[in-house]
């Protein structure tokens, strides 16, 4: 996650750029989707975790402020998409939040876990562009645009 803290301001660009040019929504989400997968599953970000993990019964300190520098300042961007996306009839959803966490959490997933415990393989692109695209397609399932009014 110290990955997570260095790269946080490439992820916070390519995201407050977005917003402020009203890029497509679904696109800027597509377009991170890959950042975040590399920067979580790092190399530095795996060591971190599991530094993390055994801070636990010390400190237990260093996981949240890894938690509050990293997901912690994201996620609010990344609302702040999916808030664009509904104004743009491109998803209907009540909770932005609640899309926005489950886009994440489709996403990761318990890949850091997973990566922490060397139980799977670091992602390719490959991997990672077909976890983002099912990350999208689980989001757009899961609050589908809204269908347009007929005119009668």
């Amino acid at each position: 996650r110290l990955a997570m803290l260095e790269n946080q301001p490439r992820i916070r660009a390519v995201l407050e750029k977005a917003l402020a040019h009203h890029a497509d929504p679904l696109g800027t989400l597509q377009k991170i989707g890959p950042i975040l997968l590399t920067i979580v599953t790092s190399e530095r970000a795996i060591a971190l975790n599991r530094a993390a993990i055994a801070d636990v019964s010390e400190t237990a300190t260093l996981g949240k402020t890894i938690a509050a520098a990293g997901k912690g300042s994201i996620l609010p961007l990344v609302v702040a998409v999916i808030e664009q996306a509904c104004s743009d009839n491109a998803l209907a959803c009540d909770a932005p939040e609640d899309a926005a966490a489950l886009f994440i959490d489709v996403l990761i997933g318990d890949l850091q876990i997973r990566r922490a415990l060397d139980v799977t393989a670091p992602l390719t692109s490959k991997d990672a562009d077909r976890r983002t695209e099912r990350a999208l397609q689980v989001l757009q399932a899961m609050y589908p645009a809204p269908k347009p009014k007929r005119k009668t």
